[in-house]
């Protein structure tokens, strides 16, 4: 998305008697001398400055800075796998072992990376457990969510620097499209689609790179079949959209 500089923010300032664009400019030359990112950083303090001049709520100032540290820590620890293809993969966190959809799963990370493609995924147990499993921690990045109870990493990806912890779902979900190369979708097991759907959802109005899209279930299996049909994605739209490879 190409950046839109705001020129409403620097008028906000200047109205208010506060010369505070120049200033801003002037220390982050100090901090990043010559870096062509400089309006935007200088966008990202000004939004912040004017949020603090009319310092509403708290709650909203916690969200913010939580949101923010959030996403500076996650492309901190993402550089190091910066160039490196990379797939994310959905499915349950309850899906058994003994499941056939589990041994898929860990076919297919495996046959991800031979070909040198790291595997993504929530980091949890089921599916994303098998994913892993397959892949081997070299190939493997987990997005976990901190949770009271419930949600912990998987072996593969535990107490390593290829776990990143989310506190919000919504960060967590960004870098789950952002880094991603390909979509792989694992049918469900005893969970609703919405996350699948929001992945699709996001393809569909452009708002995702348009990336391939793999639709993964056991030969034969037939209980999944309305799952994958009878959503209200514009299926079509996505294909014809997609340019060829």
């Amino acid at each position: 998305m190409p950046y839109q500089p705001n020129d409403l923010l620097s008028r906000h300032f200047e109205e208010s008697g506060h010369d505070l664009t120049s200033k801003v400019e002037e220390q982050l030359n100090l901090v990043s001398p010559n870096s062509p990112n400089i309006p935007i950083y200088r966008d990202m303090i000004l939004t912040v400055l004017r949020m603090a001049q009319e310092d509403h709520n708290r709650w909203n100032a916690k969200i913010t800075l939580q949101a923010l540290r959030e996403l500076e820590h996650a492309f901190r620890v993402l550089e190091q796998f910066k160039g490196r293809r990379k797939v994310t993969v959905f499915g349950s966190a309850r899906t058994p072992v003994e499941h056939p959809l589990y041994g898929m799963a860990r076919e297919l990370g495996a046959a991800l990376a031979r070909s040198d493609l790291m595997v993504i995924t929530g980091a949890g147990g089921g599916i994303m457990a098998a994913a892993h499993e397959g892949a081997g921690l070299e190939h493997s990045l987990g997005f976990n969510i901190t949770l009271p109870f419930e949600q912990h990493a998987n072996p593969t990806v535990q107490g390593t620097s290829n776990l990143l912890s989310f506190h919000f779902f919504f960060t967590r979900k960004l870098f789950f499209v952002k880094e991603a190369d390909a979509l792989v979708l694992c049918r469900a097991v005893s969970v609703r689609w919405t996350k699948r759907w929001k992945m699709l959802t996001l393809i569909q109005t452009g708002k995702s790179p348009l990336v391939p899209v793999v639709l993964l279930d056991t030969p034969g299996a037939s209980s999944g079949k309305a799952h994958w049909t009878s959503s209200t994605i514009n299926w079509r739209k996505i294909a014809t959209s997609c340019p060829p490879t």
